[in-house]
């Protein structure tokens, strides 16, 4: 496979990742991508080893914005200014900065008082489903599951949970780079200005008269000792939305279609011969939501043969 003709977002390579990606491998782990104009590590002990090495850095958003071309770079500012302040493109001390917040918010007692929102809602949509007979899984269960929830601990209202789901379908195409979407430069511009907007009223009514919720208590120590800026919270929102709900919907597309393609894995499911905790392991391990996480070269260096140079690109 040559290096020109190595794309993620080919067909083969979305239909079937395993195979498109072990040619990718078995070519060689260290390759070069010219349609991602990035390095592309695919080995386990090359990834692992990677994940390790301090001179590939989370930061890279104000590198790839500063590469794109000015029409480009105007229409995906506002969505650029969300990523920036997304804890997973920074380093410590920003990152740490970032996180304390959330991970305060996110004890285990704090999630698991979601179960029950969270087990209505799936009872609901699964009752939805068999009352129709059936319908588009995607549409009206992967989609809708993680929208209602996250909207829950959000505070978002009901009538802004379908806005919620279209938005981070809409901001998929700034977080995956799918540049070749007829619509790229239209939806990147509209889904990174949509979202500041939306949420400022949100902000205005919480900081007024704070509920149980995650973004009440993130206002309540805005701008202190610890606490978040406005825009960084905008930001850390808009991290918790996009990747809670892709990762979810995505998981449970793929981990359905994953166990119809499989039928003798499904009737071990179904007769419990493998417990269900098992199985959500295993299917996050095969069918991972995200496929890929992104580094920057800080130094130069050498790697599997290769000279990697500070500013390029790294797939993991």
């Amino acid at each position: 496979m040559g290096a020109l003709s190595i794309d993620l977002l080919d067909r083969e390579a979305v239909i079937d990742p395993h195979t498109y990606l072990r040619r990718v491998r078995d070519a060689d782990p260290i390759s070069w991508s010219e349609r991602h104009r990035a390095w592309l590590i695919t080995g386990h002990p090359e990834i692992s080893e990677a994940f390790r090495d301090q001179r590939l850095s989370t930061e890279h958003i104000a590198a790839l914005h500063a590469r794109m071309s000015p029409e480009r770079a105007a229409a995906t500012s506002a969505a650029m200014t969300l990523l920036n302040d997304w804890m997973v493109f920074h380093e410590p001390p920003r990152h740490t900065r970032l996180r304390a917040p959330l991970a305060r918010s996110f004890t285990p007692k704090a999630t698991a008082n979601l179960t029950g929102r969270v087990t209505a809602v799936t009872e609901h949509l699964l009752d939805r489903l068999e009352a129709t007979r059936g319908g588009d899984f995607v549409d009206r269960f992967s989609h809708a599951l993680p929208a209602a929830v996250i909207a829950e601990l959000f505070g978002v209202p009901d009538d802004e949970v379908e806005w919620l789901a279209g938005w981070s379908e809409r901001f998929g195409v700034v977080v995956f780079g799918a540049t070749g979407h007829p619509d790229y430069l239209t939806l990147a511009r509209e889904s990174g200005e949509e979202f500041g907007v939306r949420l400022s009223g949100l902000i205005e009514q919480y900081r007024a008269t704070p509920e149980n919720n995650l973004l009440s208590l993130l206002l309540v120590s805005e701008g202190a000792e610890g606490g978040l800026t406005t825009p960084e919270i905008i930001g850390a929102c808009s991290l918790l939305l996009f990747a809670g709900h892709d990762t979810t919907s995505s998981l449970l597309g793929s981990g359905l279609l994953a166990l119809l393609e499989r039928p003798d894995q499904l009737a071990r499911l179904r007769d419990g011969t493998v417990e269900v905790g098992l199985a959500v392991e295993e299917l996050l391990r095969f069918e991972p939501p995200a496929k890929a996480v992104i580094r920057t070269v800080i130094e130069d260096h050498e790697r599997g043969g290769h000279h990697l140079r500070r500013g390029d690109s790294v797939f993991l």
